[in-house]
């Protein structure tokens, strides 16, 4: 599913939030699994937590202060909201942590033995067939002709190339956000979701001379909240991402047996089902609210870069940028959740040309056969049965965009 360059940048990612003690599971880089963390590891990441829903309720508080007043500035609104709901999507995940915990260890240490398998490019003449893993998904068959396996491996080659693009790309955003979001303190010290804005001069929103200096300790803050939130977005879009790719991979190895006229069971594809339920059930809490908070983030920032950021270029960087990462982990899931679905239809499909159709068929194994239709994510926006939900979206993001520009003038 990923190139062994791909499955290792995941496995930093595992391995440098474990180790910062920003998720409640330790990386063991050995074995390529997480396992439940120790006393001291979830002292600290119960510190974590606690700053993150701090904040969201710092936020929410600060901005229904600033709300009420008569001169509250345009860029500050925008920012405010912004924070808001990027503190609220990260205590979801917080949350989702701490209720699913055992359920998340289950499901990313399948994903990592899945990715480890599959990560190793398969020459296409002297190709092996691969033996049923742990979790009852089988390989290709070794009766297929030899142009049909080069032409599977070829596409899963490049399939692979273009997940370990995504994954980098998405840690490389990772990594840069946090520092460009610090500038922010330092141009706007006195909005009021920084804690720099209790202990400055900032009455009235007024632009007093504050030195440099004495905005360093406030940055640091907001370098640390911003990697929090930023590292449990990260994981969960990762996994989500990933986990649906597994998905969309298995059900495409499905119908290609399918094609050639090859055995295939009813449990190859319950297998599969059983992958997308344990993923519903792990990330439930961030699959259902994830597209509405960062579309909502997109909206906001798209608002702010038209209407305020060719003012000031340089101190207003965080809003294209910060679009970009929040439009980029929000279209990738849902894209997928379509591809998805209609692999999930074209299995089906040929399954009832091929198995059901035979009349030697027995009645019971026709009526089981026909129930395929389940293998999808049933939570948000992700529950999707056509391959526009990603139009869909945009549509809305956009909608909300030119309702900010009639609601704020």
């Amino acid at each position: 599913m990923l190139t062994p360059t791909g499955v290792s940048a995941v496995c930093h990612l595992l391995d440098v939030g474990s180790g910062l003690k920003l998720f409640p599971f330790d990386f063991d880089p050995k074995e390529k699994c997480v396992k439940r963390a120790g006393r001291g590891h979830r002292f600290y990441f119960d510190l974590h937590k606690t700053a993150i829903y701090v904040m969201t309720l710092f936020s929410a508080v600060r901005l229904i202060q600033a709300m009420s007043r008569d001169h509250f500035p345009l860029v500050l609104r925008i920012l405010n909201m912004v924070w808001l709901a990027a503190y609220t999507l990260g205590a979801i995940c917080y949350a989702q942590f701490a209720r699913k915990e055992g359920e998340m260890i289950e499901f990313v240490n399948c994903l990592l033995g899945y990715m480890r398998r599959t990560s190793i490019n398969k020459n296409p003449h002297n190709f092996k067939s691969e033996k049923s893993d742990k979790n009852g998904t089988s390989g290709m068959s070794e009766n297929w002709p030899v142009s049909t396996m080069s032409s599977y491996t070829l596409a899963e080659s490049k399939s692979q190339k273009y997940l370990t693009y995504y994954v980098y790309l998405g840690l490389i955003m990772l990594a840069a956000n946090p520092t460009i979001h610090i500038l922010l303190v330092d141009e706007s010290p006195c909005a009021p979701h920084f804690v720099s804005s209790l202990f400055l001069p900032c009455e009235g929103f007024r632009d007093y001379y504050i030195p440099f200096l004495h905005k360093i300790p406030f940055m640091a803050i907001e370098y640390y909240l911003t990697t929090v939130f930023f590292f449990s977005w990260s994981f969960n879009w990762a996994v989500i991402f990933l986990g649906m790719s597994w998905i969309v991979a298995e059900l495409r190895r499905m119908s290609y047996n399918l094609s050639q006229g090859l055995e295939t069971t009813v449990q190859q594809y319950r297998s599969i089902e059983c992958i997308a339920i344990l993923m519903n059930d792990a990330f439930f809490m961030y699959l259902s609210t994830f597209p509405n908070l960062l579309f909502a983030i997109v909206s906001i920032l798209m608002f702010g870069v038209i209407r305020i950021w060719h003012y000031d270029p340089g101190s207003n960087l965080m809003f294209p940028l910060c679009g970009i990462r929040c439009a980029f982990e929000a279209v990738t899931p849902l894209a997928v959740a379509g591809d998805v679905n209609d692999k999930n239809k074209e299995v089906v499909a040929k399954w009832k040309l091929g198995v059901v159709a035979r009349s030697a068929a027995k009645k019971e194994a026709i009526a089981y056969q026909k129930s395929f239709h389940a293998v999808r994510c049933t939570a948000g926006s992700l529950y999707t049965f056509e391959n526009s939900i990603v139009l869909c979206c945009l549509n809305n993001c956009m909608q909300l965009t030119l309702n900010l520009f009639l609601t704020f003038k």
